[in-house]
């Protein structure tokens, strides 16, 4: 068969990602290609999939996740995932499914699963409660991530907890987005 020599398993047949009719067509346009990395022919063909595909099946995510979890480049196992789990194709559930597996990937896999649950959440809220802010402040401290921080600048209200972000040590930006918020709203009353 060969595919195997490419680091492919019988999943990529499974779910259609290659099709073993036209394998040694594709074959020989990757051996005829300057770039001879298996792993970019692997992650083109994903990209391929992905791009061409208008919904998932539970299955088919489930093999997915399943090819990623041994494939052999880990960053292009953890891009492809992330690919995967920011697309606009999967369901809400598929979507907790790729993250869990992302969060399981890595450390910068769990950082995005969980920036992405607090600036959604952050969307959907009309009030920041406490606990949540909180939260979203031990995140930017762990990882010093400031898209969270943009996200409460946006969507928070309340002055003591857009003053408490000032004592963070954020950059110039940020600083200054926030003093502007804070004295506008001082103007305001």
């Amino acid at each position: 068969m060969g595919i195997e020599k490419y680091g492919f398993s019988q999943n990529w047949v499974k779910i259609g990602l290659i099709d073993l009719n036209e394998f040694p067509e594709q074959e020989k346009k990757f051996l005829s290609n300057s770039d001879n990395s298996y792993e970019h022919f692997r992650y083109e063909l994903l990209e391929s999939y992905l791009y061409n595909k208008s919904s998932f099946s539970d299955n088919e995510i489930h093999i997915l996740l399943d090819l990623l979890q041994f494939e052999q480049d880990i960053t292009m196992s953890q891009t492809f995932t992330f690919q995967l789990y920011k697309s606009t194709k999967v369901t809400l559930v598929q979507k907790e499914l790729i993250g869990t597996q992302l969060s399981k990937l890595s450390e910068w896999g769990n950082k995005i699963v969980e920036r992405e649950k607090i600036t959604s959440s952050l969307k959907n809220m009309t009030e920041v409660n406490q606990e949540f802010f909180s939260k979203s402040v031990e995140f930017y401290i762990k990882y010093k991530d400031k898209v969270v921080i943009e996200f409460l600048i946006k969507y928070c209200n309340d002055q003591d907890q857009l003053k408490e972000l000032l004592k963070l040590g954020l950059s110039k930006k940020l600083r200054n987005q926030l003093e502007l918020i804070l004295n506008s709203n001082k103007s305001s009353l």
